[in-house]
């Protein structure tokens, strides 16, 4: 078993390098491979389960990700990494839910307090099910705990924005830029966040500019009373009173009439 260990691990090393450069079909044949092997150890059987999970994920096959997770779970089910992948499957898929992406966020953030990347897509995430001042709240956290990480940073820069807070997200990015003045990705956000906080500023000067809209009164429809000459049940003349709307039948619109 000692002879499988090094070659396995040179294998999931290798398969993740190639799913992180997007080499998609090479890492599946490297994954499939090694998924056909013996004696591969727990923690071995775990990252197996997460890179092929990771790789089903980036090729938009949610479904087949999640029961890899699923399985992965059983393995290590106080892992915090599943949950959060868990979520990015409900929050990518176009038939999923930010409701529980949330869920599966916040489970992240349970198992594991420290990471800010979890946090920040809960906050984003909150955003999204309309849960704003929460959802803010988490991000500013999210970003106080690493104020120059681009991966967290892009999420709250995202979630902000979303949030209508664009001029907090510029303020963040500011301070970033301030840690990080060499970072590419960095300069690339707060470029992005500045564009919005205009663009944010503007709308809120053409909206306070617009002349106020009077109110339209409300209005009551016309009904028309028709009167029709009939005989009640005895045979004698009657008058009845029918509601007729644009030549269309009372009993069109579930009316019945009524004896005057």
């Amino acid at each position: 078993m000692s002879r499988m260990l090094s070659p396995a691990r040179e294998a999931l090393e290798r398969a993740e390098k190639l799913t992180a450069c997007g080499h998609s079909s090479e890492a599946r044949a490297v994954l499939l491979e090694l998924s056909l092997a013996e004696g591969l150890s727990s923690g071995d059987a775990f990252r197996l389960k997460m890179a092929s999970a990771k790789l089903a994920y980036q090729s938009e096959r949610y479904g087949e990700a999640k029961r890899l997770l699923r399985t992965a779970r059983r393995l290590r089910p106080d892992e915090a990494e599943i949950e959060y992948l868990w979520g990015q499957c409900y929050e990518n898929d176009p038939h999923g839910c930010d409701r529980r992406a949330a869920h599966k966020y916040r489970k992240a953030t349970t198992l594991n307090a420290s990471e800010p990347k979890y946090r920040a897509a809960l906050g984003r995430a909150l955003v999204r099910i309309r849960n704003v001042r929460s959802g803010v709240k988490v991000l500013r956290r999210a970003a106080e705990a690493a104020p120059a990480d681009p991966e967290v940073l892009a999420i709250v820069q995202e979630g902000l924005y979303e949030a209508e807070h664009a001029e907090l997200a510029l303020q963040i990015l500011n301070k970033a830029m301030f840690l990080a003045p060499g970072n590419r990705q960095v300069k690339t956000l707060w470029e992005r966040a500045r564009f919005d906080a205009t663009a944010e500023n503007q709308r809120l000067k053409r909206k306070l500019a617009e002349p106020a809209r009077p109110e339209r009164p409300a209005t009551i429809p016309f009904i028309r009373i028709h009167t029709e000459a009939t005989q009640d049940k005895a045979g004698q003349p009657a008058i009845l009173n029918v509601r007729r709307d644009a030549g269309e039948p009372a009993s069109r619109f579930g009316l019945k009439a009524y004896r005057k």
